[in-house]
């Protein structure tokens, strides 16, 4: 019976293993060089036909054999450049032609790629700038503006007028508020306090104080010879800085109504002052063609910028501190970092003195007032010009950026003031 068994059991393996063996003449077919080739030209005609980085690299992903990898990756380099350089064209064609913020913003997004980036926003700027037209304006015979500062918030500027008065505007629709009047010659600068509650003026041996919610004196400091260039205040409101036709740079305690510092080291007519946003440091730019750097709590000299041939006339602090900017009767505006003194970049194409300088609030750009009858603005890590702002017929004394940074107001010795944006 065993015996049986195994001979049946045999038989049955011997029968099993006869239907498994090819015969002879059959030949097994090895397809996946076919399909490995197949997916490579399908990724191949995907990349190719791709109009945007994300299309190309999702076609490379259709390729997932191994025989032509690096002809895919290759073929995947190939696409994102030809879709990187076919954007930049689109996106400047785009920008060129924007005539909104909207589209501007748009032809912007139509680049999405690295190579050429900066390229790209580069020319979005320029455009920006450039598109920048006069959508309002103030013309008032009786005030001629020396010079004038916007509010902290950019809702109210003040004015320095020749007529011996200083006028609160509102910034939105250079609507007079309050006309101060007390001084008995030019006054020659204005600021307001952050707070905006006080106003500080100055003129020939005179610096005087107003409350900007009735337009009342509230104090005069004296103590300067000459002319005082300019007056503003720290930070805190509490101090206010001033500089003199003498050298003379003094520290003024509003509280005690009495100087409580004076900086030294001038040896020509002070005719810039600047103060960095922490209140730290105070910047002087001075007749000698030298910016100078203070500590604000001790009075030490810091720092001494050069660069300029003839006097400084304007000065300005980046918003982080760690640039300055002084614009000079050499008809240039430099820049330096303020850690080092290093000489960052120099600004030329003005073709007379300049009257204001001050940073972007982003520190992206420069904006410069000059005797030229213009206004501009800077590539601040180039120094290259980016918009050239025409409109006023005399010397502008006074640019400024708003607090978004979007829009411009420039004033003039024209007896101008103007709003500088993109159209609606």
């Amino acid at each position: 019976m065993r015996l049986m068994l195994c001979v049946a059991l045999a038989a049955a393996l011997s029968a099993c293993a006869t239907q498994e063996a090819p015969p002879d003449n059959t030949v097994v077919v090895d397809d996946s060089r076919e399909r490995d080739e197949a997916q490579y030209q399908q990724a191949v005609r995907e990349m190719r036909a791709a109009e945007t980085q994300v299309q190309a690299r999702m076609g490379r992903e259709t390729y997932t054999g191994t025989a032509r990898a690096n002809d895919a990756d290759a073929e995947l380099q190939t696409a994102l450049a030809r879709i990187d350089e076919s954007q930049f064209e689109r996106a400047l064609s785009a920008i060129a032609a924007a005539s909104t913020l909207l589209e501007l913003e748009a032809a912007r997004k139509l680049y999405t790629g690295e190579s050429r980036r900066e390229a790209v926003d580069a020319a979005r700027d320029r455009r920006f700038w450039a598109g920048m037209r006069v959508t309002l304006e103030r013309r008032d015979e009786k005030a001629l503006m020396v010079r004038a500062r916007l509010s902290t918030d950019g809702t109210r500027l003040v004015a320095a007028c020749a007529d011996q008065r200083a006028r609160l505007l509102d910034a939105e629709t250079f609507d007079v508020l309050h006309v101060f009047e007390g001084h008995t010659d030019a006054v020659y600068s204005a600021a307001l306090s952050a707070d905006g509650k006080r106003a500080v003026t100055s003129s020939v041996e005179s610096v005087r104080l107003w409350n900007t919610d009735n337009g009342t004196g509230a104090a005069e400091l004296r103590g300067h010879k000459g002319i005082v260039h300019d007056a503003i205040f720290l930070p805190d409101g509490n101090l206010v800085l001033t500089c003199d036709n003498e050298g003379g740079v003094r520290l003024w305690d509003l509280a005690a109504k009495r100087m409580r510092r004076a900086f030294e080291g001038h040896s020509a007519a002070v005719r810039a002052i600047a103060i960095s946003a922490d209140g730290r440091r105070v910047a002087t730019g001075c007749d000698d063609g030298l910016v100078r750097m203070f500590d604000t709590d001790s009075g030490r000299l810091m720092r001494t910028f050069e660069g300029h041939s003839q006097p400084v006339t304007c000065v300005a602090f980046a918003a982080d501190g760690a640039r300055i900017v002084a614009g000079s009767r050499d008809n240039s505006a430099r820049t330096w970092l303020t850690s080092t003194g290093a000489r960052r970049t120099t600004m030329t194409g003005h073709a007379d003195h300049l009257n204001s300088v001050s940073f972007s609030p982003d520190g992206r750009f420069v904006l410069t007032a000059s005797r030229d009858r213009t206004a501009r603005i800077w590539d601040a890590a180039t120094g290259d010009e980016i918009a050239n702002l025409e409109a006023h017929t005399g010397a502008v004394a006074n640019a400024a950026f708003t607090p978004s940074g979007q829009a411009i107001i420039t004033s003039g010795w024209d007896y101008t003031i103007r709003h500088w944006s993109w159209p609606e």
